[in-house]
């Protein structure tokens, strides 16, 4: 059962993956665009974060290691950025 959900979520961040790249590679002229971006980079962080989690079975090695940290600096990142996106003056 626990193989199933991996494969749901996997799915799912796959199937996502290629508008929440769209939303990246778009320009950000207006605040609801920057945050559409800094979201989208916290999705692609937190799905490699979840990759690398579910491909670190039974241990984890170097790449898996590098993948989730790589994917928790951008889903850090774009948390902190999308927390940070407000107008300054408003």
């Amino acid at each position: 059962m626990e193989i199933l959900i991996y494969r749901v979520l996997g799915l799912g961040v796959l199937v996502c993956l290629p508008i929440a790249l769209v939303l990246i590679i778009a320009p950000a002229n207006t605040l609801l665009r920057r945050r559409l971006r800094w979201a989208s980079t916290g999705f692609v962080g937190l799905g490699c974060l979840f990759v690398g989690w579910a491909s670190s079975w039974p241990g984890p090695s170097t790449i898996t290691l590098m993948m989730m940290s790589g994917g928790l600096v951008a889903l850090a990142l774009g948390a902190f950025r999308l927390a940070r996106s407000r107008r300054v003056g408003q």
